[in-house]
């Protein structure tokens, strides 16, 4: 349905699991698509599979069918097709595409920009619980975008689609509270919202949370615990994170570690850092600089 809720991740996958086991062709089409049941990860079958529920109309399969289209996911990509999918999909009242097509009129993708209607969009989504919708408006009254600048408003949503949990979320109000925009500057209030976003995978959370960890703002200096997020965000692709990676383990390695952590945990960690050096000019690069700078979801609900 299109109510959008807190869910158990883990059990959102049983819920499709069985329902592809109890024969639903758009579950047997998401487990192809992340590679769950023991099936292979397969986008292109798994694009096959949803264009025969979405030609029922069914408003899921439609909005895959258009994220397949604007990913390039399984087919060519081909942006005309997304719009018109996630256009269907929208107009059956569908949060999910309702967010991803508002998305599309925010950035300019395969239709000229448009921020009141991506606003209008946001707004439909966020009505039916959406987080990632709540997490959009949040950022278009950050930026003023069809809207006046508003940071107080932009923090009420932000906290909105904390309240769900949603990790770009939790990015963006630890940003806020790092910056001080809209609220009070407060170091440890950045790093909790960055630890909550990071746990759930934010890669630019991850880096943020080490800068706190070595720089001891918002919480007492811990270069193990640096060195841990650096290494999970410089694989993400994070390039500053390779940077700090680097850093931090040359001080682990000339300076004498707290008493608090064992000279095992001081050994591993010294064991990880050579092979990590020798990994960081390998691993990719998603863009250059992107420390202190918002996120939004990346459109799949």
């Amino acid at each position: 349905g299109s109510n959008w809720k807190v869910i158990n991740r883990e059990h959102a996958k049983k819920l499709i699991i069985d329902a592809m086991v109890m024969g639903s062709i758009c579950a047997r089409a998401e487990c192809y698509y992340h590679g769950w049941a023991g099936l292979p990860q397969d986008r292109k079958r798994a694009f096959e599979l949803f264009r025969k529920p979405a030609s029922e109309g069914n408003v899921f399969a439609l909005n895959r069918v258009a994220y397949s289209y604007d990913m390039g996911e399984g087919v060519k990509k081909d942006l005309k097709q997304s719009i018109m999918f996630y256009e269907r999909a929208a107009r059956k009242g569908f949060s999910t595409a309702q967010n991803n097509l508002g998305n599309c009129y925010l950035d300019g993708v395969g239709v000229a920009i448009n921020y009141q209607k991506s606003l209008d969009l946001f707004h439909k989504s966020a009505r039916q619980g959406n987080s990632s919708a709540m997490n959009h408006i949040a950022y278009c009254y950050d930026r003023g975008l069809g809207v006046p600048k508003n940071q107080k408003k932009a923090i009420e949503w932000y906290k909105k689609a904390v309240e769900q949990r949603n990790s770009f979320a939790q990015y963006n109000l630890g940003y806020c509270y790092w910056n001080g925009e809209g609220v009070k500057q407060d170091y440890n209030m950045a790093r909790e919202y960055y630890h909550l976003s990071a746990l759930q995978g934010h890669d630019l959370a991850m880096c943020e949370l080490a800068f706190c960890y070595e720089d001891a703002l918002g919480v007492q200096k811990n270069l193990v615990r640096a060195l841990y997020w650096f290494r999970k965000a410089a694989r993400a692709g994070i390039e500053e994170a390779k940077e700090g990676l680097m850093r931090v383990g040359l001080k682990i390695r000339n300076q004498k570690v707290p008493k608090l952590v064992r000279w095992e945990l001081r050994e591993l960690c010294l064991s990880m850092l050579t092979k990590e050096i020798v990994l960081a000019s390998k691993w990719p690069v998603e863009s250059a600089s992107r420390r202190n700078s918002l996120s939004l979801s990346d459109g799949t609900g």
